[in-house]
């Protein structure tokens, strides 16, 4: 027969195990909206400065009547550094949104994850005081009833809720994984692009 207290004990700690989880999870969920909201804003000021600064410098070179965008460097036309480095820095800040949104979510399920884990582990628990001496912990409650709903709830999280959370925050870290040195390559070359383009132009303005 298991230990009383032992049982007794594990069984608390397993419930305020679940009752801080569970406190962590619900105060995640309601961190993710504004989290996704943020980035969202913050993402969108940003594009909207690197498209108007992007116009006033091209504004700039066009009122500079002698200025050549088909200019070659390394037998490439300016303009298409400019253009690259556009499309470069444009990714970026759509990835930049990504991962941010991944970010929140990985935290997501990762709560829920451990959330899940808590209230199997308490389940587990439940079972292990059924099998000890000690009835008036549940008192008044038919036992075999009892440990039959609580392996229910096992079956219910170790096969479906916790693999299930689990596959969706391993995903959510492999694209994290993928895209943060993507996003910072992508950035290095957008702006050593957009460097080149200005040097090649101010270059120009020089020599005139």
């Amino acid at each position: 027969m298991v230990n009383e207290i032992s049982a007794r004990q594990e069984l608390e700690q397993a419930q305020t195990e679940l009752s801080e989880n569970g406190g962590v999870f619900m105060k995640v969920q309601l961190e993710v909206k504004d989290k996704l909201i943020s980035v969202a804003e913050k993402m969108s000021l940003y594009s909207a400065g690197i498209i108007s600064l992007s116009f006033t410098f091209i504004g700039y070179l066009i009122s500079q009547k002698s200025i050549k965008f088909s200019i070659t460097f390394l037998y490439i036309p300016a303009y298409y550094y400019l253009y690259l480095s556009w499309a470069l820095l444009a990714i970026n800040l759509l990835i930049g949104l990504t991962i941010r949104k991944f970010e929140a979510l990985y935290d997501f399920y990762g709560s829920q994850r451990k959330y899940h884990e808590s209230r199997k582990n308490f389940q587990e628990k439940k079972i292990k005081i059924f099998n000890t001496n000690y009835p008036l912990i549940y008192n008044g409650t038919d036992k075999d009833k009892e440990i039959g709903i609580a392996n229910s709830n096992i079956e219910i999280l170790a096969s479906t809720l916790i693999p299930k959370t689990l596959k969706k925050e391993d995903w959510y870290f492999k694209v994290l994984e993928f895209l943060k040195p993507a996003s910072t390559l992508l950035f290095i070359f957008g702006i050593l692009f957009l460097l080149t383009f200005v040097l090649i132009m101010t270059h120009q303005i020089f020599i005139l």
